[in-house]
C-alpha cells in the first residue's frame, strides 16, 4: 500500500470498527459461515507462496487471527498468541491473516520484529471471500478440531479466554463470545 493512502486506511480501519460495535450482533448472524457450520475447504498461499488448504488443519483448534500492522490492538495481541501457540501446540494451531493492507515487505518485516511461530497469510481473495463479515482488527476466527466454525472474537483476545474455550467440554462452555 503506498505510504500515501496508509493514514487514509487506518482511519477508514478505525471507522468500520466503531461502526460495526453497535451492529455487530446484526452483521454477525448474516455472513457465513455460521456457527456449527462447516467451514469450505478453501485454498491459499503462506507469505513464503507455500500453498495451504483449511483441510490440512482438522485435528486441531484452528485461530485465524485477522491483525493489522498498523493495529495498535494487534501489535499487543500478538505475544500472547505466540505464547498460546507455543504451549497448546499439540490442541491449536494460529494462522495469522494479514488484514492491513501492507505489502510483502512490511508483513515481513513485522514477523521478523515479532519472531511469529506460526504462518502468515497475505490478505488474498479466497480467505476474504469465506469470512466476508470479518471487518476489524483483530478478529479472531475459531475452527473446531473437527472442521466448523464455532465463533468469531473481535478485539484483543486473553490466554485465559482462548485457554477456557479450547478446554471446555460442552458447546454452551465453548460459546464464551457473544453470537
Amino acid at each position: 500500500m503506498s505510504t500515501l493512502l496508509r493514514p487514509f486506511h487506518k482511519k477508514l480501519t478505525i471507522i468500520i470498527f466503531l461502526f460495526s460495535l453497535g451492529l455487530s450482533p446484526l452483521i454477525a448472524t448474516a455472513k457465513s459461515p455460521l456457527k456449527n457450520q462447516m467451514v469450505a475447504d478453501i485454498h491459499f498461499k503462506d507469505i513464503t507462496g507455500k500453498a495451504h488448504h483449511l483441510a490440512e488443519y482438522r485435528g486441531k483448534w484452528l485461530f485465524l487471527n485477522f491483525w493489522a500492522g498498523y493495529c495498535e490492538i494487534c501489535r499487543k495481541e500478538i505475544p500472547t498468541l505466540i505464547r498460546f501457540q507455543q504451549s497448546h501446540k499439540d490442541k491449536v494451531t494460529f494462522l495469522g491473516v494479514s488484514f492491513g493492507g501492507e505489502s510483502q515487505q512490511e508483513v515481513k518485516a513485522a514477523m521478523a520484529r515479532y519472531k511469529f511461530n506460526y504462518n502468515i497469510i497475505p490478505g488474498q481473495a479466497s480467505i476474504s471471500k469465506l469470512f466476508n463479515d470479518v471487518i476489524a482488527t483483530p478478529t479472531t476466527i475459531i475452527i473446531s478440531p473437527e472442521g466448523r466454525m464455532i465463533a468469531k472474537a473481535i478485539g484483543q483476545q486473553s490466554t485465559e479466554e482462548l485457554t477456557a474455550f479450547i478446554n471446555s467440554e460442552t458447546e454452551e462452555q465453548r460459546w464464551i463470545w457473544d453470537d
